[in-house]
């Protein structure tokens, strides 16, 4: 019984703790201080796990994608997120972490999303020290975007300044589309630029795809959210809608898409300055 009330009591605090209200200005804001919890185990890069009370959860970083397992700078990004959090210390009990949510409290995986601090005043975020020393790159999923402008201009530095993956993940010569498709497992999880004519501009569910191919299915796709575009490319020189047949250099991160009846590799295009036009 007294199990069972303190379940109740961890989980009645994780849900007051992430709820969120909408403040005057139309953005979105806690309701309550930062949680305090104890990190347990650090899964990877953006993933941890924490307790709180009698309650434990695996928590999501906000905002980022980091290299995971053997990937290129996956060993690395875990590492420094141990770094980070003070995990090498003997007693591993003593070290906290202080999260606040955004708008949607957990991801598909059923994980606690977080922005995780090192004190209790937020001056020091885990997720953007990953993103600043190049560590991950950006992953803005909807409608988690409290802090969108900000990363975007931590990873822009990272990229700049050749940062952790941005240099040692990063394939210096510039690839057609062709090149990528035949050894998509030599790209795949790297930073890779890919020059390509477009050749069809498609649109489903609001996600712009710029596809090296008519047939596009299996070949290499550019893939633009459209709270991207609304967000930044406005005031940029670009303009995703006379881009067909026209030829354009992609940066980032190389990943495969999977549907039910065929692979393609892509890049996902989180703002301007991964695109330049030719």
């Amino acid at each position: 019984m007294r199990m069972a009330k303190s379940l109740l009591v961890g989980v009645l605090l994780l849900a007051v703790l992430f709820s969120l209200t909408v403040a005057e200005s139309g953005a979105y804001k806690p309701t309550a201080e930062l949680m305090e919890a104890t990190v347990i185990e650090v899964i990877d890069g953006d993933t941890i796990v924490i307790k709180v009370g009698w309650i434990e959860e695996e928590v999501r970083y906000i905002g980022i994608d980091t290299p995971e397992g053997e990937e290129c700078c996956g060993p690395e990004a875990t590492e420094y997120n141990k770094e980070l959090l003070g995990w090498s210390k003997k007693d591993k009990e003593d070290i906290k972490v202080w999260l606040e949510g955004d708008i949607e409290e957990r991801d598909k995986s059923g994980r606690l999303l977080a922005y995780v601090y090192l004190d209790p005043e937020g001056s020091l975020m885990v997720n953007e020290k990953l993103l600043s020393e190049g560590y991950g790159i950006l992953m803005t999923i909807p409608p988690n975007y409290k802090y969108r402008q900000r990363f975007k201009g931590f990873a822009k530095e990272a990229w700049q300044e050749k940062k952790g993956l941005w240099s040692a993940c990063r394939i210096e010569e510039i690839l057609n589309s062709d090149e990528v498709e035949d050894n998509i497992e030599q790209y795949l999880g790297k930073i890779v630029t890919v020059q390509f004519k477009v050749a069809r501009i498609g649109i489903t569910k609001g996600i712009v795809f710029l596809n090296s191919r008519e047939d596009y299915k299996g070949h290499f796709t550019a893939v633009i959210y459209s709270d991207e575009l609304a967000a930044d490319f406005p005031q940029s020189d670009i303009d995703i809608s006379s881009l067909k047949r026209r030829v354009i250099r992609v940066t980032g991160k190389l990943e495969l898409y999977e549907a039910k009846d065929y692979e393609q590799p892509e890049i996902i295009v989180e703002a301007p300055w991964q695109m330049e036009l030719i």
